[in-house]
């Protein structure tokens, strides 16, 4: 078992940031590629996963939206074009979640923000001030 550890992924990285703190444009970008993660989840109406502005999903992508617990296939869009959810081998290793403790959902929704934290960095979008 891994416990998430940073919520400085920057830094973490090694890595400067393309736009100091945000304030300046993104100079490029790369509308055909699709980036995945797997962690936590995600919070769809965090405004890092609006899709103003985003192109079409790539032609490519075969993966799906996947319905659960306070997630819908609507949280779905043209920035979070699919999400899927796992919980079946946690549980095998260390009984059900909800004799873990904490919160959580049976969905694809975060619920403890580093799944948030990391997808946003990978491919959010920028959000003023943050």
């Amino acid at each position: 078992m891994n416990k998430l550890h940073t919520t400085r992924s920057w830094e973490f990285l090694g890595l400067n940031p393309l736009c100091g703190n945000n304030q300046g444009p993104v100079t490029s970008s790369a509308p055909d590629v699709i980036g995945g993660v797997i962690d936590g989840g995600s919070w769809p109406e965090s405004e890092s996963f609006s899709d103003t502005g985003s192109g079409a999903v790539p032609i490519k992508f075969k993966g799906e939206c996947v319905a659960g617990e306070n997630f819908t296939s609507d949280n779905c869009n043209r920035k979070v074009i699919g999400a899927r959810f796992y919980f079946k081998g946690f549980e095998a290793g260390n009984g059900p979640l909800e004799d873990i403790g904490g919160s959580f959902f049976r969905s694809a929704r975060d619920s403890g923000g580093h799944g948030s934290h990391t997808s946003s960095t990978i491919a959010g979008a920028i959000v003023p001030n943050v």
